[in-house]
């Protein structure tokens, strides 16, 4: 069972549960306490594995802490009573974070939800697979660089959107003091900052201390930084090496060195 103001429209294929987590179906008053005392709302568009593990993994912790999230892909929405607990989940809450990808500039929900969260001043935007400074307005609508160059464009023709609005909700994107970026190799100390963040902002010290705990777990996990090099396992790469290809000329004469100097 989900929690009362949990909402993902991915979870089954039955209409009235996919569209709003069948809250549709229970008494209005109730419906309307539990989506109005909503935490956080997490807003996304992008369908990939990566984008949906990390969604699901974030809306996981947030309520393993106590907080109350409202997971919300909107272009998967089928009626108006869906469209209608969105909207007052996305006005409720206390923080609304919107997954920005490549595809977002192109997507009317997502655009919608960054405008509407610019405006409460609620806004914590999440990165994904894009760095900040490549979202500019002049950058995607030019087709500038590698990544705009089949994304870009003008995105709000794409939905029949006006570009004014569309502008405002991409050039807001470089006002927010708070912004996150997600890679697939951090997808854990993004999900443990959003967390602090909302401990710290919400008066959860219980929660804040746990973040702590936490990183300081992490640092004993990984107590020497990781080595694209691979120093200290040259006998084992080595080794591999024979293996694959047989010996090769100098490599076992160095290999004797380095042994006798200790560098293993």
């Amino acid at each position: 069972m989900h929690p009362p103001c949990a909402f993902d429209a991915e979870t089954s294929g039955n209409s009235l549960w996919s569209n709003a987590h069948g809250l549709c179906n229970i008494d209005p008053l109730l419906h309307s306490v539990k989506v109005r005392t909503c935490d956080v709302f997490v807003g996304y568009c992008e369908r990939c594995p990566p984008v949906t593990r990390f969604v699901k993994w974030l809306r996981a912790e947030i309520e393993m802490q106590g907080f109350s999230c409202f997971l919300s892909d909107q272009s998967r929405l089928q009626d108006a009573c869906s469209a209608a607990v969105v909207q007052t989940a996305m006005e409720a809450a206390a923080f609304g974070m919107v997954v920005v990808t490549k595809n977002s500039f192109s997507n009317p929900y997502n655009v919608e939800e960054l405008r509407m969260f610019l405006d409460m001043r609620k806004l914590i935007p999440i990165f994904f697979g894009l760095a900040p400074r490549e979202c500019m307005p002049r950058d995607i609508v030019e087709r500038r660089g590698y990544l705009w160059e089949r994304n870009g464009g003008q995105c709000w023709n794409c939905y029949g959107g006006i570009e004014k609005d569309w502008m405002e909700a991409v050039d807001g994107l470089s006002r927010v003091d708070l912004k996150l970026e997600v890679r697939q190799d951090n997808m854990r100390d993004c999900i443990l900052e959003i967390v602090h963040i909302l401990g710290t902002t919400l008066g959860r010290t219980s929660t804040v201390e746990m973040v702590k705990k936490w990183r300081e777990l992490k640092a004993e996990e990984f107590m020497f930084l990781r080595n694209a090099n691979f120093v200290g396992r040259k006998r084992e790469l080595l080794e591999l090496e024979l293996l694959l290809f047989g010996e090769t000329i100098g490599k076992v004469e160095e290999d004797q060195v380095e042994r006798r100097s200790g560098e293993y």
